[in-house]
């Protein structure tokens, strides 16, 4: 609980050492030192912990083409919400998946097939999976 008795208009407090990953319920109350008058709110903080890996061989060489499958792990604490990972070939957006709400795995394997105009010119190229 914290509690202050000068007059500010804005108070600041860092949350980082009591909140726990998963679902945190917050409620602030406030009490008016003249008025005496008690105002609240509650809030729901969604902590998260994500584990994004992926097998696909980033040093290999691979055919020419304008194809790729990427084999990628996902690892949460929370279910029940909707997630997106993004793939990224040479900084632009080569594909998205959508991991519905109603998946309430909390490890979940699969691969994403990506085509990109990029991916058929020779040379280094790069990607980024992002969840």
């Amino acid at each position: 609980m914290y509690s202050s008795s000068t007059s500010k208009t804005g108070i600041t407090i860092d949350l980082y050492d009591y909140l726990k990953t998963g679902l945190n319920t917050i409620s602030v109350l406030l009490k008016g030192t003249t008025t005496g008058a008690v105002s609240g709110s509650t809030y729901t903080i969604t902590v998260l912990t994500l584990n994004l890996t992926s097998t696909f061989d980033f040093n290999a060489r691979h055919e020419l083409s304008m194809a790729l499958t990427i084999p990628y792990k996902l690892i949460r604490n929370v279910v029940n919400q909707q997630m997106s990972i993004l793939f990224y070939i040479d900084g632009n957006l080569a594909g998205t998946t959508t991991i519905p709400s109603t998946k309430t795995a909390t490890e979940i394997s699969d691969s994403m097939f990506l085509t990109s105009d990029s991916l058929s010119i020779s040379g280094q190229h790069t990607l980024q999976i992002f969840a």
